[in-house]
């Protein structure tokens, strides 16, 4: 009876070890397929208000490259659907009107998020930062 479930243990581990070996060599050689030739640019990387805390208005334009041709994403972190997606393609341009008081990430990706290939950051600057308490002053004349 030993000798039975040893046996059946050891014909049962070798198929399931080789499935989980073969599914992470898998996901690794997409991984570094993407990983190795995405690129994502943006101009300009910066947007500048006034004063801190108003609105930031910026054209971007965003300009990703890819040896592998497929279905790719632009998504921004303070949005849950895409800006733009493009099917089996190596390049693209996006260009659009931006509004925001913070920065935003953007990242090109494959259109269900799984895997991320290539991120860029619009920062937002002020010229004049925030003061503390607006000072009240009362005037009789």
């Amino acid at each position: 009876m030993k000798h039975i479930l040893k046996q059946t243990r050891t014909t049962l581990i070798w198929p399931l070890a080789s499935i989980v070996a073969w599914l992470c060599f898998t996901t690794l050689t997409m991984q570094s397929a993407y990983a190795q030739q995405d690129q994502l640019t943006l101009l300009p990387a910066q947007c500048v208000a006034m004063q801190q805390g108003q609105d930031c208005y910026v054209t971007v334009e965003l300009n990703w490259s890819s040896k592998v041709a497929d279905d790719y994403c632009l998504f921004a972190d303070n949005r849950a659907a895409p800006l733009q997606c493009w099917k089996t393609r190596q390049t693209g341009i996006f260009k659009g009107e931006i509004k925001t008081k913070q920065s935003i990430d953007f990242q090109l990706s494959t259109p269900d998020r799984t895997v991320i290939l290539s991120t860029a950051q619009l920062t937002v600057a002020w010229v004049h930062k925030k003061k503390g308490k607006p000072r009240t002053s009362w005037r009789l004349f």
